[in-house]
């Protein structure tokens, strides 16, 4: 485990969640197919904990998440297959962040032959969706497309070699993720006794990042729902390392609750019942809208050229929000540089890059 991510662990355990938040039971039952286990790591980023679930009928489970690896997280899922008389065939992994893979430690000592699933899009899966599925935002009118994408593979690939900012494929709080995993599709099935849990690849958060469609027997009377991982999440807004996937993600979501209702399982959070779900998309595709001109504001205002971490000091201050803002502002800035809104400015020197508005852009501000 890296450095920062362990002060990650012990910020958490000193602050604990957020104190808005509403209080979530450490083992709830949401419906007869879906039990949510609270991970025990409640923390400014997991907020109440990593919501882990367990779900099927019959005595088959699935296991959707594995918390932190703390001690406190996996008793309590033994205790519920005990007391149901139940068994885990499989658990599935929503990402590979470490607050949703550090407990497969303990799953595989108490289930050896337990399949392990996980999303497309680690670096290096030959499984690896082709690049032309992710749908980038449209450029602005006076780039067009060619232009944009060379743009972003440019910032993409300096960022590679340090000289902007970390890469983009991986961070500081990736978990251990086992090879053997198996690497699911788009598309793909799990089942889980009647239940299918259908993947959707919904990259954004991460470059793996996937929800799981509920899909329930015929004739059930309960409601379909979707297991969000971190794409969505309970009450607050969502991070993501690469926008214009999170966008495309979010829209996916977005159309389909607008034509088939159903709640929300995030992976961080209280449940987003039904009826709220059309109206808290909406406001997370505002906020991304409402944080990029808030950027672009900030730049416009600054009478010289200004580093990632100023423009997010400015608009969050330096207490935590800003620590968890960082990399999102990072990515706003990128998306904003390879549409040409934004001129970033290399450190003559091995150090941070800095920005400005383009031209074009202060004279239409």
């Amino acid at each position: 485990m890296g450095q920062t991510q362990t002060a990650a662990k012990l910020t958490g355990l000193v602050l604990g969640a957020p104190e808005q938040l509403p209080e979530l039971k450490d083992v709830e039952s949401l419906s007869p197919f879906v039990w949510r286990i609270l991970g025990q790591n409640p923390g400014p980023a997991p907020l109440q904990g990593t919501n882990t679930y367990l779900v099927g009928s019959g005595p088959e489970r699935v296991l959707i998440d594995t918390s932190d690896g703390n001690k406190h997280w996996w008793p309590l899922v033994l205790n519920k297959l005990k007391e149901d008389n139940l068994y885990l065939t499989a658990v599935v992994l929503t990402h590979r962040h470490y607050d949703h893979t550090g407990g497969l430690h303990e799953v595989r000592q108490a289930f050896p032959n337990i399949m392990v699933y996980r999303g497309p899009g680690h670096a290096g899966d030959a499984e690896e969706l082709p690049s032309d599925a992710t749908v980038s935002p449209p450029p602005p009118p006076d780039i067009d497309e060619s232009t944009f994408q060379r743009r972003l593979s440019f910032s993409r690939r300096r960022s590679s070699f340090g000289i902007a900012w970390k890469p983009q494929q991986r961070c500081w709080c990736d978990g251990d993720v086992p090879k053997t995993a198996h690497v699911l599709q788009e598309g793909d099935a799990i089942r889980a006794g009647t239940l299918d849990l259908k993947v959707w690849h919904t990259p954004g958060h991460c470059s793996d990042s996937i929800c799981l469609l509920l899909q329930l027997p015929q004739g059930s009377s309960e409601h379909a729902a979707i297991f969000t991982g971190d794409t969505v999440l309970g009450g607050v807004a969502g991070t993501f390392d690469n926008l214009p996937d999170y966008e495309r993600s979010l829209r996916r979501i977005f159309d389909h609750v607008s034509k088939d209702p159903c709640c929300l399982y995030p992976g961080h959070g209280a449940v987003i019942p039904q009826k709220a779900v059309v109206p808290f998309i909406k406001s997370m595709s505002a906020t991304l809208k409402l944080r990029e001109q808030t950027i672009i504001e900030a730049l416009d205002a600054s009478a010289q050229s200004c580093s990632a971490e100023k423009i997010c000091h400015d608009l969050y201050g330096f207490g935590m929000s800003a620590i968890l803002a960082k990399d999102v502002v990072k990515e706003h800035l990128r998306v904003l540089v390879a549409n040409g809104r934004v001129t970033e400015i290399p450190s003559r020197v091995w150090g941070r890059s800095s920005f400005r508005l383009s031209a074009a852009s202060r004279t239409a501000c």
